[in-house]
């Protein structure tokens, strides 16, 4: 991990802007994800890390409805040109570029937020969150009770995506490999469409399910218990 660096600042591409957008209006799946960490952990305390954390959207958000007012915050992820939207929005803050898939700075919550439906492997950076994280992890993704597949798909303009159908029982079970000791499971259903930029060919909400690449799946909120639970509850 390495904090972020500055350089001049390029025009903003469809995706940055798409990540600028959730700023002025928060996509309300963010919103329920707040809602979902108070109801199954409460306020977070010491470090809460958002994993993938874009251009910061997130983390803003959760710190002007007050989620992280006893806490400090860090954002991770691979793309400088997002970290830096989120370093000239929030340049107190501590933002890290680096490769989610290899050990990640310790924290006690932290947040995964649509991230792991749409990389080539999500095992990886499942494993490197879980050890890092003390309390708690979160994640918001598309799940399905069968079977777990991977799809590598491109378009005419030869852009790639990856997409993952996570199974449930898989899921949990790479947890319980981490060392979770509980597992919450919320669904989720989108209230509104909600389209993505047409470069980042990823994925399109519809009836509270999202697209997949050619599937339409479920979209789950989870909660991961890395500790045990005082008292056994």
């Amino acid at each position: 991990m390495s904090p972020r660096t500055s350089s001049a600042r390029a025009p903003l591409s469809e995706y940055e802007r798409y990540h600028h957008t959730q700023y002025e209006q928060p996509y309300d799946s963010t919103i329920a994800l707040e809602g979902f960490i108070r109801r199954i952990a409460g306020p977070p305390s010491g470090i809460l890390m958002d994993v993938g954390c874009g251009a910061g959207a997130v983390l803003h958000y959760f710190n002007a409805c007050g989620l992280t007012e006893m806490c400090g915050t860090v954002g991770v992820d691979n793309d400088m040109d997002l970290l830096r939207i989120a370093d000239e929005r929030h340049d107190s803050w501590s933002w890290l570029h680096g490769d989610i898939a290899q050990p990640l700075p310790e924290c006690d919550y932290s947040i995964s937020v649509q991230v792991l439906s749409f990389i080539e492997d999500w095992r990886a950076p499942l494993e490197q969150q879980l050890h890092a994280t003390r309390e708690w992890a979160f994640f918001t993704s598309l799940f399905w009770p069968g079977v777990s597949a991977h799809i590598h798909a491109s378009d005419a303009e030869k852009r790639d995506a990856h997409y993952n159908i996570i199974a449930q029982g898989t899921f949990e079970a790479a947890c319980r490999a981490a060392g979770a000791q509980r597992i919450v499971w919320e669904r989720y259903t989108a209230p509104r469409p909600i389209e993505a930029p047409a470069e980042a060919l990823r994925s399109r909400t519809e009836r509270g399910y999202m697209f997949s690449g050619p599937l339409l799946l479920p979209w789950w909120m989870v909660g991961v218990r890395m500790t045990e639970d005082v008292g056994g509850a």
